[in-house]
């Protein structure tokens, strides 16, 4: 019975361990669902993503960190949504690339 006690035990305690090394300040999980993202990653991304193009940047600031829809934005920035659609796509490929690197 003992034995039993000391499995559950250490099962308990690497499960306990294993929550603890997932957990970070700076990953939270995407509000549109799927992986969670390196929120401080994805900032200095933007920030030499801003040197290369601002316009760009911009937009995928007012989308990740503004929580603002493709919509919201056209209209704030006076363009139109395919625009913003465009923008945003180039934006995030930049982004991706330069998340995996890091």
């Amino acid at each position: 019975m003992r034995n039993v006690f000391r499995t559950c035990r250490a099962l308990s305690t690497k499960r306990e361990a294993d929550r603890r090394a997932n957990r970070s300040v700076s990953r939270v999980a995407y509000p549109a669902g799927g992986r969670s993202v390196d929120v401080l990653a994805l900032r200095l991304a933007l920030e030499d993503f801003a040197i290369l193009d601002t316009r760009q940047a911009f937009i995928a600031q007012l989308r990740y960190f503004g929580v603002l829809t493709e919509e919201e934005i056209a209209r704030r920035m006076d363009r139109s949504s395919n625009t913003i659609r465009r923008e945003l796509a180039s934006a995030k490929v930049w982004l991706r690339q330069w998340m995996r690197q890091v």
